[in-house]
């Protein structure tokens, strides 16, 4: 308990601050908030568009408010010496002549499939996102990268998809960057 009446309480690794609706306060309004951590950071859960619509990338920096993110994008020509290497969940490089343009951010939308880093044959995003102990109230929330025809680039700070991946028959990638 804190004062005035507001509770602090961990659920499923989320941090859910609320105001007791007995202990009314003009300082604070009677309502609930949630933070969700994502990569050492937390987000209120305001932030977050429940529609799926789509926002899309141009190259350079993108600001996605209602999801507070910032999505740089950046295409280069393959160096000669590149080595092929593990992506952090939030940088990646993809193979741009493999991506329908132009590309968009949106969150899933129902029957929603991906076809997972290594795999051979897509899966159901509700499955992906199982597998990964990504939890219920945080699946809605979690960004989609698309491309045109509305395929399933990248799980924002999870897993990108085979089909774009980076191969030594790359000849131009693509730079992403979501904080």
């Amino acid at each position: 308990s804190l004062p005035d009446g507001i509770r602090a309480q961990v659920r499923r690794g989320v941090l859910y601050i609320e105001k007791s609706h007995r202990e009314a306060s003009s300082r604070f309004p009677e309502e609930s908030h949630k933070l969700t951590r994502r990569g050492g950071h937390a987000r209120p859960d305001y932030l977050a568009d429940k529609s799926s619509a789509n926002k899309k990338l141009r190259a350079g920096s993108n600001v996605i408010k209602n999801a507070g993110l910032i999505v740089t994008v950046e295409s280069v020509k393959k160096p000669t010496n590149f080595k092929l290497k593990k992506s952090n969940l939030f940088s990646i490089a993809l193979d741009a002549d493999s991506i329908k343009y132009p590309m968009f951010i949106r969150t899933r939308k129902p029957g929603d499939k991906f076809m997972p880093l290594g795999m051979k044959h897509a899966k159901k995003l509700k499955k992906f996102m199982i597998d990964k102990k990504i939890d219920r109230q945080s699946r809605q929330d979690v960004p989609l990268l698309t491309e045109k025809t509305g395929e399933i680039i990248w799980v924002v700070g999870v897993e990108i998809g085979e089909k774009y991946k980076v191969t030594h028959g790359t000849k131009r990638i693509i730079k992403i960057h979501a904080r």
